[in-house]
Formats: structure tokens, C-alpha cells, sequence
């Protein structure tokens, strides 16, 4: 009766403590063919009116300069001052009526040109700027890096007596919170986000811990039953000063979009060199949370003591 009183007050915790759920807008089945669609249309109305304008100009154009031709010839005429003069060099000349039209008519030409030069400029432009832009996580980054990448522009915060870094990579949404979240979407994100939530969970004090595991960790079984567990002990101070495990840095040991195994490289209080595995797993509606083990069906997090540092050890410097 006590573990089931006890259970149920770690899910109503754990629940509170999530807040509503946001989940990340999905477009429906076949979107993607229609976009595809709506585009070519697109681009062939744009295509169309350009050819459209182009010879509408290049007739009017045709039109306005033989209307200048015959304007002038029935200048020349009609008029005894307006016909054309031979000079003493014996060329042609035209008059200054004539002359009017010529001139009147290159204008029009000219402004006929440019305006089918913008229009083919503009239907470019509106044409390229149909392409999908890069979307971006609740992190605010997509930058693709390598899994190995080391973090950028490290600092460290203290929580519970225990140093944790941060970085460029994450987190960005409230970096001194009690559960800080929006990690980047690549190597260097997830592993920021292993190191937080399993140091953040294991010293948590008894009213953090729930807020911390809500926010921090993936629901399912695991979550559960380290719920439960968590609820037995009790925690009421930060890890004395000199006795806190010193994190030194990590080896990334599987890496996919959706799912991370990082090994956190730890340097005990007695010099003592230990890894302590944990995954997180990318979830709606964007970010990096801890996925603790189902203890009946996965061994839990296993923490293996070193000899040494590992050579592939990505460090964090101080």
C-alpha cells in the first residue's frame, strides 16, 4: 500500500511538473506532393506572364516606331518647312518635326526595354525565392556538425555543489534555471544534455527532484521507476565542498538524429577515473531528454571505472 501511495504521488508530481504538452506540428500525409505541385504551377504562371510582357513590349515597340516613320513622312508632306534639305555635303537631313518623333520614339523604346528588363529580373527572383528555408529546433540551432565536434564557447554553472557546463550548443532557454532546456540538434547538443540531466537528477534535493525529472528526462517506464526509487531517499543539502566528482569530458559512443549513447568521463574525489553511460533521445517538441532504462527489461546506467582517460575523450576544458 505504501509503494502504491508513493507511486502515485511521483506521477502526479512528475506530471505537474511537465506542464501542458506542446507537441510539434506535423503537416499532413501527401503535403509534400502538393507543395511540389503548387510550385510548378507557380513557376509556370511566372514563366508565362514573362514571355507575355516581353512580346507585348516588343510589339509596342514595333507599333510606336513605325507610327514614328509614318508621322514623319506625312510631315514632310504636308509642310514645305518641315521637308527634308539636302546640305552643300549633299546628305539627308531630317527636319525638326521629324525629328521630334525619332526621338519621342526611342524614348518609348527605352522604357519598354527597361520595363521587360525588371520584369524578367523580378520573375527570378520570385522564382528562387520559393525554395524552402532551413527550419530550425526549439535550440535555435541546426548547425550540422560533426557527432565528435567539440563544444563551443564552454562555461561553467554550479547546482547542488556540483560544476556542470554549458555552451554555445545549449542550453539557451533559461541557462540558470533548475532545469535548463534547448540543446542544439547535433553531437555536441546531446551530449551537453546527458551530462545536465544526469548530474542535475542525482543531486536534485527533494523538492527539485520532480521539477528536474519532469522537464529533464524522457516519460516511460524508466522514468517511473527511478521515480519511485527517488522517492525513498531523501536529499536536503547541495554535495559538500571537496567531495563533488569533477567532470573532465566525454566519448560519444553512438550518435543518430534521434537517439545519443554519451559516456561522461568523471574524476572521482579520491583521483579515481570512472564513465558513466547515459542516452537521451530527441522528443517533441524539440529537444534532448535523458531516456533512463526499463530496470525490468534494461540493466540500468552502467558506471565502469577507468584505468585512464580514453583517448577519444572529447574534453570540456574549465
Amino acid at each position: 500500500m505504501k509503494d502504491l501511495l508513493a507511486q502515485t504521488n511521483t506521477q502526479i508530481a512528475l506530471y505537474l511538473s511537465e506542464g501542458p504538452t506542446n507537441p510539434s506540428p506535423a503537416p499532413p500525409p501527401g503535403s509534400d506532393k502538393f507543395l511540389t505541385i503548387v510550385s510548378w504551377i507557380g513557376w509556370g504562371a511566372t514563366l508565362a506572364a514573362i514571355v507575355a510582357l516581353v512580346v507585348a513590349g516588343a510589339r509596342f515597340g514595333f507599333r510606336d516606331r513605325h507610327h514614328a516613320d509614318h508621322v514623319a513622312r506625312r510631315d514632310a508632306l504636308r509642310s514645305p518647312q518641315n521637308r527634308e534639305h539636302r546640305r552643300s555635303d549633299g546628305h539627308r537631313h531630317p527636319t525638326r518635326g521629324s525629328d521630334h518623333h525619332v526621338q519621342l520614339g526611342r524614348y518609348r523604346h527605352r522604357v519598354a526595354g527597361l520595363a521587360i528588363l525588371v520584369a524578367l529580373v523580378a520573375g527570378l527572383i520570385g522564382c528562387g525565392s520559393s525554395e524552402d528555408t532551413p527550419a530550425t529546433s526549439s535550440s535555435g540551432s541546426q548547425v550540422q556538425v560533426a557527432p565528435t565536434a567539440p563544444p563551443t564557447d564552454v562555461r561553467w554553472v554550479q547546482f547542488a555543489g556540483m560544476a556542470i557546463p554549458q555552451a554555445a550548443e545549449g542550453p539557451t532557454s533559461n541557462p540558470q534555471a533548475l532545469a535548463p532546456t534547448g540543446y542544439a540538434h547535433n553531437g555536441p547538443g546531446a551530449a551537453l544534455a546527458a551530462i545536465s540531466s544526469t548530474i542535475r537528477m542525482s543531486v536534485a534535493a527533494d523538492d527539485q527532484w520532480a521539477l528536474v525529472a519532469g522537464a529533464l528526462a524522457s516519460p516511460g517506464p524508466g522514468r517511473d521507476a527511478w521515480s519511485i526509487e527517488r522517492s525513498r531517499i531523501s536529499i536536503t543539502s547541495e554535495v559538500p565542498a571537496g567531495q563533488a566528482p569533477t567532470v573532465l569530458g566525454y566519448t560519444v559512443t553512438e550518435y543518430t538524429p534521434e537517439r545519443a549513447v554519451i559516456a561522461i568521463i568523471t574524476r572521482q574525489p579520491d583521483q579515481s577515473l570512472t564513465s558513466t553511460t547515459t542516452t537521451v533521445v530527441w522528443t517533441p517538441p524539440g529537444d534532448w531528454r535523458r531516456l533512463i532504462p526499463d530496470p525490468q527489461t534494461e540493466p540500468a546506467n552502467p558506471v565502469a571505472v577507468l584505468d585512464s582517460v580514453p583517448p577519444q575523450m572529447i574534453p570540456l576544458p574549465v
